[in-house]
């Protein structure tokens, strides 16, 4: 049989999507209004449709089995049984109501063509130890299909606070004699439900109304919802500012739990949280005092509990501001944690879990992240990273790495993922690169290539992955298979600020209270990743084979990109679909180690588009943290509408007033850099402007003008235009830093008509070399730590309605001398004035058909005649005729990513003016000449190619 066939449903053309379910009737409504002192019941009828099933083989001591997987379904828990798929549904009933029977109404089967050997389910073990596969003889000798029946009603549990029935459906069942496999391609159960006398239930607590992850697994939640809101949720709490933890009247989507000495370090990490969120600081002395308890851990408990469950605006994420010598974890009964020799903490587990369940149900309502840290100086770092973490990209964030230990199994689990992600559900990404196979060795070196930034000598690289998902055995201190990484390997990575999110699932990464630094957090420590989703003990290997799916389907189907957010989807679908003590251990165990918000999605391609009047600009305060009095640089990226050719005086960045300040010019389509030096304007332009080059409307440029107290420069797409010589000081303006308009307002008519974005601001005159280094891309690409000097970036890409911030994103800056970290103020962000948010447009000179050659073995190989190649108006590569590969757009960037995660990857990108990238033209910028190469793995060496077109 074809390893990973999709079988589809009747009628059913999907492939790879989950099963449909629905709500056809519902009485939730009606026995939810009933009275303490009344008596009534209802029905809530739910209907299940299969779309298809993944058939699939596993090898396991030389017989090959079949396997089914049923996408968001898990699989028979029971050893020895027909590893058959289950998948768990939440049903919603009314909270003063009981359910009374749950009944199949109608069921359509399906049996499948041929004889399959179903694997059975494992025996329970953890990771490291050999799985082992041994039927049950009272079910395989039987004839008869094993499940018996199509569904299993769990019993009612408690999701997020909300009353659900859980029941299990079992879409599959296998007779062992004969082989045979039927597909239950439909069911429509009833769920019955009656309240009596005294059954009364208060409305839910406002706060408690809704959690959306969890909320999205229930079926009938929005009827739910909305008859609570019918009843009179409590009103929001509204009162001065609190003064304790403990009053209803706080609000804080987000907390900080640390302490005394370690909450300056978090100063101006709330700073800038609190543009997107609203932050509460909560010391634990202060925690201590309000919620006293037998220990510090309940008392955190306790007070985010409270929080949860009171505040005017209830906590969602949490983070845990200290090592657990600062912050505790929690420990609880551990399984797989009490063999003689297991310590520290023999029998025990790190739980930080046990903030985030607040209910007590096992599910998490919080988002709880942990910053490993003891002293200031570290959790600053670490609190950097976090803000610096999502606010820069390029190709790099879209690709995932995924990597395992060498067995079937653990391969089979990250194959499946690698076709769910390269599949129809989602065109996010585009490589999910395979690290595993024969060459431990050489797969090993491959990793950290990947993962690297920058190579030994510092030289920029295509590196860099958006997610790290390790499937395998692991250790305190690595991940153990003979490609895995350990804490020596980590800490020497050279990411940059290409920093990946990393989802661990194995044993023993986040052992948090070991007597060492663990392996997930020295990837956070050492600033090598900004979120680690890992277990604190060992954890079981076929729980984790599920868990991992689910992880997966939280990104590819809900496409969820938080790592809080991932992480709280996962383990809910995990719960919902294995309700065994295995999988409510494994779920204890998971913890995470950073920020919960850090977040996979990409750079938005938006810009501000500019109407063309006095109203329409964006504006930054003025602050001595945009002062730049001895040496500027200011670079745009701009595509003018249209020019108006009335007036030289136009500015697209302006902090210019009466004889003071600096200004960036495009009137009458000429650049032009302006400094003020004393009372006077000096100029970089031409000397004649009728003779001048002339920039053009309707395209994307990228403009930078210097100063270096001795001469101003202007530059396009990262040539120079323009110079002029002068010496002295800038005369600084007072007043605000403007976009698309003159910056005092005194003077009108002096505007720009079009569209900006990553807009860069230095108290350092750049080379010619750097400014080629960023043009056309996100300043925030190449590692941040090499820019000392830049003092705002405004990437205006972020999308939003008018009025809305516009972000200063370099909030880190690295100085690499002192190697100490300064935060620049939250206060650099500015708003947008009667302007818009745009999707960018495309500027693509070298479209057309090529004529070309390719040599093999670089510098000493030879040229040979190829087939055409053509680039599409989109962008597209085509070669003989077929598509090679799409591109990744950002601005005025063009990148193509051919990557196929085993003996080759490369990527080419256009880069216009710069000929240190891979793909560039030879001559100026609308030539259609054309050279470049890919780099090649396999034993043939780099490929070089050219061109021209035909």
């Amino acid at each position: 049989m074809e390893k990973r066939k999709w079988i589809s449903a009747s009628g059913k053309t999907d492939i790879g999507k989950e099963a449909d379910k629905s709500i056809v009737k519902t009485d939730y409504s009606k026995v939810r209004s009933l009275g303490v002192d009344d008596q009534g019941g209802g029905a809530t009828i739910v209907t299940y449709e299969l779309t298809g099933a993944w058939m699939d083989e596993l090898e396991y001591r030389g017989n090959v089995y079949d396997l089914i997987d049923i996408p968001s379904a898990g699989v028979h828990t029971q050893p020895g049984h027909p590893a058959v798929p289950q998948e768990g549904l939440f049903v919603a009933i009314p909270p003063n109501a009981k359910v009374t029977a749950v009944k199949l109404l109608k069921e359509t089967d399906r049996e499948l063509d041929g004889k399959y050997n179903l694997i059975p389910v494992a025996e329970p073990s953890i990771e490291g130890h050999a799985e082992v596969y041994k039927p049950d003889p009272g079910i395989y000798g039987k004839d008869a299909f094993a499940p018996d029946q199509p569904f299993e009603f769990v019993g009612e549990k408690r999701v997020s606070g909300r009353l659900v029935a859980h029941i299990l459906v079992f879409p599959a069942k296998y007779n062992p004699q004969t082989g045979k496999v039927v597909l239950v391609e439909s069911l429509e159960l009833e769920v019955t439900y009656d309240t009596k006398p005294g059954m009364d239930c208060a409305p839910m607590k406002r706060g408690q109304a809704s959690n959306a992850i969890l909320d999205s697994l229930i079926l009938d939640a929005d009827t739910a919802l909305k008859m609570e809101d019918k009843l009179g949720m409590d009103a929001d709490a509204k009162a001065a500012e609190p003064k304790k933890l403990k009053d209803p009247g706080n609000h804080g989507d987000f907390v900080i739990v640390t302490t005394g000495d370690l909450k300056d370090a978090f100063k101006n990490f709330i700073d800038i949280r609190n543009l997107d969120h609203t932050v509460k600081l909560a010391l634990l002395n202060d925690i201590k005092k309000e919620f006293p308890a037998t220990g510090d851990d309940v008392s955190i408990k306790d007070f985010l509990t409270y929080a949860y469950n009171n505040w005017a605006l209830r906590p969602k994420w949490v983070i845990l501001g200290g090592d657990v010598d600062k912050i505790p974890t929690h420990h609880t009964a551990c399984a797989t944690w009490n063999d003689p020799g297991d310590e520290p903490h023999h029998g025990l587990m790190a739980s930080d879990h046990f903030y985030a369940d607040i209910s007590g149900d096992i599910l998490p309502e919080l988002l709880v992240g942990r910053f490993p840290a003891s002293d200031s100086d570290t959790m600053k770092k670490i609190c950097a990273r976090a803000l610096a973490f999502g606010r820069h990209g390029s190709q790099w964030r879209d690709v995932i790495m995924l990597t395992t230990y060498q067995r079937n199994d653990y391969e089979q689990c990250k194959d499946a993922i690698a076709v769910a992600i390269d599949g129809e559900k989602r065109r996010d990404y585009n490589a999910a690169l395979k690290y595993y196979g024969s060459d431990p060795a050489a797969t090993k070196a491959k990793i950290i290539e990947r993962l690297n930034e920058r190579d030994n000598h510092h030289v920029a690289k295509n590196g860099g992955v958006d997610i790290v998902n390790y499937r395998g055995h692991g250790s305190q201190t690595a991940w153990q298979a003979s490609n895995g990484l350990n804490i020596n390997d980590v800490t020497n990575l050279k990411t940059g600020s290409k920093t990946p999110l990393v989802l661990s699932i194995c044993c023993l990464n986040n052992f948090i209270d070991w007597t060492g630094p663990c392996f997930g957090e020295t990837w956070i420590s050492k600033l090598k990743s900004a979120g680690f989703w890992g277990a604190s003990r060992p954890s079981y290997t076929a729980v984790n084979h599920k868990f991992d799916k689910f992880l997966w389907e939280g990104i590819i189907n809900e496409r969820y990109t938080s790592i809080g957010d991932i992480a709280q989807y996962g383990t809910a679908k995990l719960w919902q679909n294995d309700t065994s003590d295995l999988a409510k251990q494994n779920i204890k165990m998971y913890l995470l180690l950073g920020d919960p918000t850090a977040d996979a999605k990409k750079v938005k391609n938006y810009s501000v588009s500019f109407k063309g009047n006095d109203g329409s600009y964006a504006s930054v305060p003025n602050s001595p943290e945009i002062a730049t009095a001895k040496e500027i640089t200011v670079e745009v990226m701009m595509r003018a509408e249209s020019f108006n050719g009335g007036n030289w005086q136009d500015a697209v960045v302006s902090k210019h007033g009466p004889e003071s300040g600096w200004e960036l010019r495009v009137g009458e389509a000429i650049p032009r850099m302006m400094v003020t030096i004393g009372k006077t304007h000096y100029y970089a332009q031409p000397d004649d402007p009728a003779k001048s080059p002339k920039l053009q409307a309707k395209r994307w440029y990228h403009l930078a003008g210097t100063f270096d107290g001795k001469t101003i420069k202007m530059y396009v797409d990262g040539e120079l235009w323009f110079s002029k010589s002068v010496k002295g000081n800038i005369t600084q303006y007072s007043g605000n830093l403007v976009f698309a308009k003159n910056a005092n307002p005194e003077w009108d008519k002096r505007w720009f008509k079009g569209d900006i974005a990553n807009v860069a601001l230095w108290n350092k005159a750049r080379s010619q070399k750097e400014i080629q280094g960023d043009i056309f891309d996100n300043i925030l690409a190449d590692e941040i730590d090499r820019h000392n000097g830049l003092l705002g970036y405004w990437a205006m890409n972020e999308g939003g309605e008018e009025g809305e911030i516009v972000s200063d994103k370099f909030n880190v800056l690295y100085d690499q001398v002192q190697t100490s970290i300064n935060i620049l103020s939250a206060n650099n962000s500015g708003r947008i004035h009667k302007a818009s948010w745009e999707k960018q447009h495309l500027n693509f000179y070298f479209t057309g058909k090529y004529t070309c050659g390719v040599k093999f073995g670089g510098a000493t190989g030879t040229w040979h005649d190829a087939s055409n190649l053509e680039i599409k108006p989109d962008g597209a590569i085509t070669y003989a005729g077929k598509t090679i590969v799409t591109p990744l757009i950002e601005a005025n960037r063009i990148a193509w990513c051919i990557e196929d995660g085993n003996d080759s990857e490369g990527a080419i990108e256009l880069m216009l003016g710069s000929d240190s990238r891979y793909f560039w033209p030879e001559g100026d910028q609308t030539s259609k000449l054309f050279q470049g190469w890919i780099r090649d793995k396999g034993p043939s060496g780099p490929l070089d190619f050219r061109g021209k077109t035909s």
